[in-house]
C-alpha cells in the first residue's frame, strides 16, 4: 500500500521539477545579457545592424548638381485648363501615332502636317546617327541671334531604330519655340537620342516664346523618349513641359512591350512641370543631376521604372516631392539632397496598384527593394523621407530633419529596415512607424530634437536595436492601438519630458531591455499650454464653454429695447379718474388701453381714451 502511494506521488513530483526548470532556464542557459530574439531579429534583418549609431558626414555634391538658388521661392503649381490640357495631350499621342505610321512609307527626312500643331519633321531609319546639320538643312531648325544658338521651329520625330545626335557642331543653345497651342517636340519612338555638351560647355535646351516659356496653359515644348534610349549629358534642360508626365518636360517611357533606357549625367531640370519622368524603364541612371523648381516633382520614377539608380544628384524647390518612386522595384537613391520641396524630400511609395481581385488576373502584390542611402533631406514641408507599402524597403545612413515627421512608414510597408540614419531634428515625431506596417527594424538610429523619438501605431512586431535619442521632450518610445510585439534592446533614452515609454489606446507596454536612462529627466510640472496640447479633448470642451460664457455676458450686457415688440407704443403713465358712485378713484393706466392704442384685446374690444370714460352709477341707482 504504502509503494503505490509513492507511486501516486512520482508524477506531481515530475510536474514540479519540470516547471522549476522551466523557471530556472534563463539562468541556466546564460545568453550574456542579450535577449535571444536580439540574435534572431539581426539575423533576419536585410542591411547589417550597426552596435551604435554612425558618425555621419554630410552629403558632398558635383558642380554641376549643387542648387543655384537654395533659398529662393518654392515653385507655383500648374495653372492649366483642366479640361483643354488633358486633351492636348490626347492630340500628341494621336500625332505622335500618326507619324509612326507615316514613317513606314518613307526614305528620307520630310516634313508632316498634322491639324493643330506645329509641322513635324520625320528621320526615317537610315546607318548613320541624324545630326543637327540634317535638322538645319530640313529647316526644322534656324541660327538665331547669336553664334551657336539656334531656335526649333519644327517639332521633330525620330523614328525606331534610328539616332538622333545633339551637341558638339558648335551648338551651345536650342530654343524650342512655342505659341498658344503649337509647340515644338523633340520624340522619338523606339530610337535614340543622344544629347551630349561637355562641362565647359553644356548644351542648354529652353523653351521659348520671346523668353523662357513660363506659361503651360496651352502647353510647352518637351522632350521625350517611348520605348527607346535617352541619354543626356552636361545639358541644361529649362521651361520644358506641361500637364502630364509624358509631357511634363523630359520623359522616359515605354511601350506596350519595350521599356525605357538611357539616363542623364551632369545635367539639370530646371523650371519645368517635371524636372524628369520616369515610366516603365529599365537600368535608368541619373548621376551628379540637378532637379530644381519644378511644377511638381523634382524626379519622378513611376509605375514599373525598375532597376533605377539616383547617385549624387539634389532636388530642390520643387512645388511637389523631391524625390519621388512610386510602385517601381529595386530602385537605390544614393548620396542625393532634397532641400526645400513643398512635398516629401524623398517618396517611396511601393503600394501594390490594387487591393482585391485583379480584372487582369494579375498577381496584387507590393512592389519590392526600393532603398534611400547615404542621402540627405532638409527643410522640406512634408516627411523628410515617408515610405508608402512595399516589401523590405531600406532607410539606411541618411541625415534627415522634417518639419513634422522625419522618417515615417506607413500603409502597409513590411520588413522595412530603418537603419543607422541621423535624424537631427524631427520637431514633432523623429521616425513614425503605422499605421498598418508590420515587420520593420529600427537600428542603431540617433534620433535628437523631437517631441517624440518613436511613434509606433497599430503596428505589430517592431524592433528597436541600438537607438540613441536626447534632447526628447516628451515620449522617447510611443506605442498606441494594437501593437504585438514591440520591443527593443540596447537603446538609450535621453531628454526631458512626460515618460521615456508610453503605451495608450489598448497597446501593450514595449518590451525593453538593457534601456539606458541615465539622460531622462522628468517633467513633472508641465504648463497650462503643453498640459493642453496633448488633451485635445479637453481643449475642445474647454473652448465650448468659454463660447457659452462669452454669449451670456454678451447677453446680460445688452440693453432690452423701448419696444420689445414690434407693434407695442412705449409705456406712458396717464392718471384717470372713475367715480363709482362715491369720490372719484385716481390711478395710473397704461396709453395702450385708455389712449387708444391696441394692445391685444381683439376685434371686439372696446378702448376708450381718457376724456370719454363713462362713469358708472351706484347699484341703487340703477334699481331704480
Amino acid at each position: 500500500m504504502a509503494r503505490r502511494r509513492r507511486a501516486r506521488g512520482y508524477p506531481a513530483l515530475a510536474a514540479f521539477v519540470l516547471f522549476v526548470g522551466l523557471v530556472a532556464f534563463p539562468w541556466i542557459h546564460s545568453t550574456n545579457g542579450t535577449p535571444p530574439w536580439v540574435a534572431a531579429a539581426t539575423g533576419a534583418s536585410p542591411v547589417p545592424i550597426p552596435a551604435a549609431p554612425p558618425q555621419l558626414a554630410r552629403v558632398s555634391l558635383t558642380a554641376g548638381a549643387r542648387p543655384i538658388w537654395p533659398g529662393g521661392p518654392i515653385a507655383k503649381p500648374p495653372n492649366g485648363d483642366a479640361n483643354f490640357l488633358p486633351t492636348l495631350v490626347s492630340g500628341e499621342e494621336a500625332r505622335l501615332r500618326t507619324m509612326l505610321h507615316d514613317t513606314i512609307h518613307m526614305l528620307r527626312p520630310g516634313v508632316v502636317d498634322f491639324p493643330g500643331s506645329v509641322a513635324t519633321l520625320v528621320l526615317p531609319g537610315r546607318a548613320t546617327p541624324y545630326t543637327l546639320s540634317d535638322l538645319i538643312s530640313a529647316g526644322a531648325v534656324v541660327p538665331w541671334n547669336t553664334p551657336g544658338t539656334y531656335m526649333l521651329i519644327d517639332s521633330v520625330f525620330v523614328s525606331p531604330s534610328t539616332t538622333l545626335d545633339l551637341g558638339g557642331s558648335g551648338l551651345g543653345t536650342l530654343l524650342m519655340n512655342t505659341a498658344p497651342s503649337r509647340f515644338t517636340s523633340i520624340v522619338s519612338w523606339e530610337g535614340t537620342i543622344n544629347i551630349t555638351g561637355t562641362a565647359a560647355d553644356p548644351v542648354r535646351i529652353t523653351g521659348w516664346n520671346n523668353g523662357p516659356a513660363t506659361d503651360p496653359a496651352f502647353g510647352r515644348p518637351y522632350i521625350r523618349v517611348i520605348g527607346g534610349r535617352l541619354v543626356l549629358a552636361y545639358v541644361r534642360a529649362s521651361s520644358l513641359g506641361f500637364w502630364s508626365g509624358a509631357t511634363g518636360g523630359v520623359s522616359w517611357t515605354s511601350t506596350s512591350y519595350r521599356p525605357a533606357t538611357g539616363g542623364a549625367v551632369s545635367s539639370s531640370f530646371i523650371g519645368n512641370t517635371y524636372g524628369a519622368y520616369v515610366s516603365g524603364s529599365i537600368n535608368v541612371e541619373f548621376s551628379d543631376d540637378l532637379f530644381e523648381s519644378s511644377q511638381v516633382d523634382g524626379l519622378r520614377l513611376y509605375l514599373n521604372a525598375d532597376n533605377s539608380t539616383v547617385t549624387g544628384s539634389a532636388a530642390v524647390r520643387n512645388d511637389g516631392n523631391g524625390f519621388a518612386v512610386s510602385r517601381g522595384s529595386h530602385d537605390v537613391l544614393r548620396g542625393d539632397v532634397a532641400l526645400h520641396n513643398a512635398g516629401n524630400g524623398f517618396l517611396l511609395d511601393a503600394q501594390p496598384l490594387i487591393t482585391g481581385t485583379a480584372a487582369s488576373g494579375g498577381e496584387a502584390a507590393p512592389f519590392a527593394g526600393l532603398a534611400v542611402i547615404s542621402s540627405e533631406s532638409e527643410g522640406n514641408l512634408r516627411a523628410g523621407i515617408l515610405v508608402e507599402g512595399g516589401s523590405a524597403t531600406v532607410v539606411r545612413d541618411n541625415i534627415v530633419c522634417g518639419s513634422s515627421s522625419a522618417i515615417a512608414v506607413r500603409l502597409g510597408a513590411l520588413d522595412a529596415a530603418i537603419v543607422g540614419n541621423d535624424v537631427r531634428c524631427g520637431r514633432k515625431i523623429g521616425v513614425s512607424v503605422g499605421p498598418a506596417v508590420n515587420g520593420t527594424m529600427i537600428s542603431g538610429n540617433t534620433v535628437s530634437q523631437s517631441h517624440i523619438g518613436v511613434l509606433i501605431r497599430s503596428s505589430p512586431t517592431t524592433r528597436l536595436l541600438n537607438n540613441h535619442m536626447d534632447t526628447i521632450s516628451v515620449f522617447g518610445i510611443a506605442v498606441r492601438g494594437a501593437s504585438p510585439g514591440v520591443a527593443g534592446n540596447g537603446n538609450v533614452i535621453a531628454g526631458r519630458g512626460f515618460a521615456p515609454t508610453q503605451a495608450t489606446a489598448g497597446a501593450s507596454a514595449p518590451l525593453l531591455s538593457h534601456t539606458n536612462l541615465v539622460g531622462w529627466k522628468h517633467r513633472t510640472s508641465p504648463t497650462v499650454l503643453e498640459y493642453l496640447r496633448y488633451h485635445p479633448l479637453l481643449l475642445t470642451w474647454l473652448i465650448i464653454l468659454l463660447f457659452v460664457f462669452l454669449f451670456f455676458v454678451l447677453s446680460r450686457l445688452r440693453r432690452r429695447p423701448v419696444r420689445p415688440y414690434q407693434h407695442v407704443v412705449p409705456w406712458q403713465s396717464h392718471s384717470v379718474v372713475i367715480t363709482v358712485g362715491g369720490p372719484a378713484l385716481e390711478g395710473p393706466t397704461g396709453s395702450a388701453e385708455l389712449a387708444g392704442g391696441y394692445s391685444g384685446g381683439g376685434p371686439g374690444s372696446h378702448l376708450y381714451p381718457p376724456d370719454s370714460v363713462p362713469r358708472i352709477a351706484p347699484a341703487s341707482a340703477r334699481d331704480h
